[in-house]
């Protein structure tokens, strides 16, 4: 695994540049061709939402990633501007994402929940070009030692191999990937949500993009413990769990936590007995 795929005279050209790049307008012309083939009228607007989508989101990974590993860059505080060299944070570039989304939408009139709902699989296909070829290769985002033959070896100089030499490591980073790739299908293959409530596809990316990330965390390397033994990502996790599940119950009409009739007036309750 090599950061670097070729040098353009003295200038190197890296993996992780270039998956990043790859990412943020590969998925913003899947978006537009899947809004157009299911006939969504601001399919084009996709585009033009790449370069919002690109800032906000560049913006929100590194602040996160910077914030999650403070001990660290606080001592390097040069470093923190060094997105060339990886440490970006999914979970806060989709934060940064969702607030750039929520900017263009209401600048262009659109509806946020329709205009997300659209999306939802782009990102997907997003997150899993930077997960498979540029953390892979930039040797970012690893995973622990599988103890086996078993595992990525990664190039000298990465991240990887500073920390674990030339150990086989788990591949958490491709095995991300291809889940996210796998989800991206299934919300391609649930179709349009036109009909459905508005918001409804990204919820559905929200729930299960984050019980998968808090499962694949275990695998990971790189991910400092911060609190009960979890990481920053998984505490995240848990809480996108939380309110996209609770949001979804409410969409299907139910009301977790509501205390019953009765319990809120028991002497209703007992004239009815």
């Amino acid at each position: 695994m090599h950061p670097f795929l070729f040098h353009v005279g003295a200038f190197p050209v890296r993996a992780y540049s270039l998956a990043i790049v790859s990412a943020i307008f590969g998925s913003a012309y899947f978006a537009g061709w899947l809004g157009r083939r299911r006939g969504v009228p601001w399919a084009d607007q996709y585009v033009d939402f790449a370069v919002w989508a690109a800032l906000g989101g560049l913006l929100g990974a590194r602040l996160w990633e910077v914030l999650s590993n403070w001990s660290y860059y606080r001592t390097a505080p040069r470093e923190i501007y060094a997105i060339w060299e990886g440490g970006l944070s999914i979970q806060g570039g989709v934060l940064g994402g969702l607030t750039a989304a929520w900017v263009f939408a209401r600048l262009g009139r659109i509806p946020l929940g329709r205009f997300l709902d659209g999306c939802a699989p782009a990102l997907l296909l997003g997150q899993a070009i930077g997960r498979l070829f540029g953390c892979t290769l930039n040797g970012d985002a690893y995973g622990k030692p599988t103890g086996t033959r078993f595992g990525i070896v990664h190039a000298p100089g990465t991240d990887a191999y500073l920390a674990y030499g030339p150990q086989p490591l788990w591949p958490a980073e491709v095995f991300e990937g291809i889940f996210d790739l796998v989800l991206m299908a299934v919300l391609v293959r649930l179709g349009s949500n036109e009909k459905g409530a508005a918001g409804h596809h990204f919820i559905l990316y929200a729930f299960f993009y984050s019980i998968g990330r808090f499962a694949l965390e275990f695998l990971r390397g790189d991910s400092p413990l911060i609190l009960a033994g979890l990481t920053a990502a998984q505490i995240g996790s848990l809480a996108v769990v939380t309110v996209s599940g609770y949001v979804l119950l409410r969409q299907r009409g139910i009301r977790p936590w509501r205390r019953s009739q009765s319990a809120v007036d028991p002497t209703q309750s007992s004239a009815t007995e």
